[in-house]
């Protein structure tokens, strides 16, 4: 009797999924892919740490005392450098042990640190870090998507993400719906004799 009345007031509602769904939000609370969102939620975090040390050092603000300094040696539990080859080492640091990246494949990290290790300023740095910040961003969108389709919930980025990283899905997401739009189509001529373009997935009338 309840369940006819539970299926009258919430037509949409499953019973015998209700077993893959709980597995579903046991595994982000606590297991695979709840470690992974974690996995991001620290990267994007460390590297807005670490891109403020950079623009400290390069206004000459990162001296012992100042809160760059101190934020860096609190993260990272060491003395920071003082130089931006030192600051450099420890991003490198960071890609290749999997804070940075952690949901990806070693070769992508290695891949990762020597683009680090290329960096030769700060600037070249912080822009290395904002790709970063969308491909995380990407991750947890696809995250998301897999939480939402699992258990037919619509709290994961209140739920599991940070400000920070909900930031990072909205540049992901910007960025992903502002791709260019081709400028040109291939073009023929039809058994009119009429000229027509390949668009949108058909040959038609070109305009």
């Amino acid at each position: 009797r309840v369940l006819t009345m539970v299926s009258k007031a919430y037509p949409d509602y499953d019973d015998t999924q209700y077993a893959n769904k709980r597995r579903a939000i046991a595994q982000f609370g606590s297991g695979s892919q709840g470690n992974q969102v974690k996995a991001i939620n620290v990267a994007v975090e460390h590297m807005d740490t670490l891109e403020r040390a950079a623009d400290a050092l390069k206004n000459g603000q990162f001296t012992p005392g100042n809160r760059a300094y101190n934020e860096l040696a609190k993260v990272f539990g060491q003395t920071p450098p003082n130089t931006f080859e030192g600051i450099r080492a420890i991003v490198a640091n960071e890609v290749t042990k999997g804070t940075i990246g952690g949901t990806f494949a070693l070769a992508d990290r290695q891949e990762a640190a020597s683009k680090v290790k290329a960096s030769n300023s700060p600037e070249q740095l912080k822009e290395l870090m904002n790709s970063w910040r969308e491909l995380m961003g990407g991750q947890a969108k696809g995250l998301g998507q897999q939480y939402e389709g699992a258990t037919g919930l619509k709290d994961f980025e209140k739920r599991y993400l940070t400000p920070r990283t909900q930031d990072a899905l909205a540049l992901a997401r910007s960025r992903a719906g502002a791709a260019p739009k081709p400028t040109a189509y291939p073009r023929a001529v039809n058994a009119k004799g009429e000229a027509v373009i390949y668009k949108d997935g058909a040959w038609q009338p070109e305009r």
